[in-house]
């Protein structure tokens, strides 16, 4: 009975509000995509006051204003987003979309690790079919150091979207944290060979490689981009990736713009990957220093 319900649920009967809801989805490369897509969801919801689902992709353009891409510091964005995802799951509790996105706010922004799994779970079981729970769980389990449990989980995601890029890079993060070095390899070779031109993809890619000590590999995956990539992640990729190489002059260019970043916005988390940066050097007192700060500016956005 619970499948035939959500079969029988249609999101908006209103086209041109559904319309405006696709173009948003999956529009987050750049911080003007991230503001087009809120524009296009509060047209959609201005049209249709009840597509819950509209509600939840607005919450997660809203929070991801301060996600890796974004350039708004945590405490403008977080109450309004996770107040944007109350509302969809107000209106629609059986939104998979909803959960799974609020699971990630509780990962990303309350660190309630708990209560992320409790979503991300429920989520699953409300949209088996949709690849994203099947994302922010694998972001859960690897975040929280649970390695070998994220293995069946993207197993799963491969199950449902082989043929999607970012399916492909979190199995290859996932063979990264375990030690799985070949198979690493292979799914990046896989993730590559689909080419999306994604700042996601593209620096979990880097990520990737980075697990797995392919520095020179870093710099070449982030370079395949086809846009501006001045953004933290890609700082302290490259960064890292220098400094393992010898490049030092490359190394300081890149940290000192984290750094500076990290005096204007924690948007994108300079602080965060300024502290992977040190913590690469050996250099653990200026690691937890910076790690602290990251939590610090976190933190005030529940203040």
């Amino acid at each position: 009975p619970e499948v035939i319900q959500r079969m029988d649920q249609i999101p908006t009967e209103n086209m041109e509000a559904y319309n405006l809801y696709l173009r948003a989805l999956n529009q987050y490369n750049t911080v003007d995509d991230i503001y087009n897509s809120k524009e296009w969801l509060q047209q959609a919801i201005a049209l249709d006051g009840n597509f819950s689902t509209a509600y939840a992709l607005l919450g997660n353009s809203i929070i991801f204003q301060a996600g890796f891409v974004g350039d708004k510091n945590t405490a403008d964005v977080a109450e309004q987003g996770k107040a944007m995802l109350e509302k969809a799951l107000l209106l629609n509790p059986m939104d998979g979309i909803a959960h799974a996105t609020m699971g990630q706010y509780y990962l990303w922004y309350d660190k309630d690790f708990n209560k992320a799994e409790i979503e991300v779970l429920t989520a699953i079981n409300l949209a088996p079919s949709d690849e994203s729970p099947y994302v922010s769980y694998i972001d859960l389990l690897l975040a929280t150091g649970r390695f070998e449990e994220a293995i069946p989980v993207g197993s799963k995601l491969l199950e449902r979207s082989d043929n999607l890029t970012h399916s492909w890079v979190k199995m290859a993060l996932i063979w990264a944290f375990n030690n799985q070095r070949e198979r690493t390899i292979e799914c990046i070779e896989r993730a590559n060979a689909l080419s999306a031109n994604n700042v996601y993809i593209i620096t979990e890619v880097a990520r990737s490689h980075l697990l797995i000590k392919q520095y020179d590999q870093i710099t070449d995956a982030l370079n395949r981009y086809e846009g501006d990539l001045s953004i933290p992640r890609a700082m302290g990729l490259k960064a890292i990736a220098y400094y393992k190489i010898g490049e030092i002059e490359s190394h300081n260019r890149e940290l000192n713009s984290l750094i500076q970043r990290s005096q204007q916005t924690s948007g994108g988390s300079p602080s965060f990957y300024t502290a992977m940066v040190y913590a690469s050097r050996g250099e653990t007192e200026l690691a937890f220093q910076w790690l602290e700060k990251s939590f610090e500016e976190i933190g005030r956005a529940h203040v």
